[in-house]
């Protein structure tokens, strides 16, 4: 799974990389984690279609001069699939943060827990995003065709 995580916060961000890496052997998923620590790093590689395919983007509510709910609006209308994920030491965001409908929210003080609940959340959405559904039509003979008089 392709992973980007946008937070200005470098120690916080490494330890949560290294707490995604332990994560991978209990799921059995490679985890490819991106790290962006500026808002215009990110963007500019938004832009060049970098990053513009990743499954999760996990965002900081406050990535530096940005709030990580304008970041997600951008990220959604140029991937709709995209999963999104907070990351904030604000919990007071949290109801703010489902306008743009996330996967989850992971509270910087309790990440430990947070980060387990939501990659059950995420690995379920990456499993119904990959089930293909197939569509029978079936079609019979229709008063229209004159088959039926």
């Amino acid at each position: 799974m392709e992973f980007v995580i946008c937070d200005d916060d470098r120690l916080y961000a490494s330890q949560f990389i290294e707490q995604l890496k332990v994560l991978e052997s209990q799921y059995d998923e490679l985890f490819n984690c991106v790290y962006y620590d500026h808002y215009e790093n990110f963007m500019e590689s938004l832009r060049n279609k970098e990053c513009d395919k990743a499954d999760i983007y996990f965002l900081d509510i406050e990535f530096g001069e940005v709030y990580g709910m304008d970041v997600a609006k951008i990220i959604t209308r140029m991937n709709r699939n995209a999963g999104i994920v907070y990351i904030t030491n604000y919990e007071e965001y949290a109801i703010k943060a489902f306008v743009c409908r996330p996967l989850g929210f992971i509270r910087k003080k309790h990440d430990a827990e947070d980060i387990k609940v939501t990659m059950d959340k995420i690995i379920s959405y990456m499993n119904d995003k990959n089930v293909l559904y197939t569509c029978l039509l079936y079609t019979s003979p229709s008063p229209r065709d004159g088959l039926l008089s």
